[in-house]
């Protein structure tokens, strides 16, 4: 699975490609940093997963990217990863399109078993 991390810290991105590191089949396609830099990797590397913050830097937001990412023909899988956890924005990221929304604080290890279970999974299908 080609995955895309888009989160403004970079520690942030290093604990994520820690925590992928064991994961069977998954493969870090770009770690990028702002709005504008998500939304372009998102067209040039066609992942098949992106894991995304809320807020980053260079205009615009988390949402931005998930609607550029929700029109591509083969649209990847959106996993929001943010601090900006709030029931309100939750809800507005997955009517939105989002397929799931975790907390940093609290959820940031669920992170490995979502990966695992859509790897596994029938239901989603990422073409070669």
């Amino acid at each position: 699975m080609r995955v895309l991390i888009a989160d403004d810290s970079p520690e942030v991105c290093n604990r994520l490609v820690k925590l992928m590191s064991g994961l069977k089949d998954v493969s870090i396609v770009a770690q990028v940093h702002s709005v504008p830099e998500a939304i372009a990797s998102t067209f040039d590397t066609e992942p098949e997963l992106i894991l995304l913050d809320v807020r980053m830097p260079g205009g615009g937001s988390g949402l931005d990217v998930l609607h550029a990412a929700k029109g591509l023909p083969f649209p990847p899988i959106v996993v929001i990863l943010t601090n900006y956890s709030q029931p309100s924005i939750r809800k507005r990221y997955l009517s939105e399109g989002a397929d799931f929304f975790l907390d940093k604080a609290t959820e940031f290890s669920k992170v490995a078993s979502v990966l695992s279970k859509l790897d596994n999974s029938s239901m989603y299908h990422f073409p070669t």
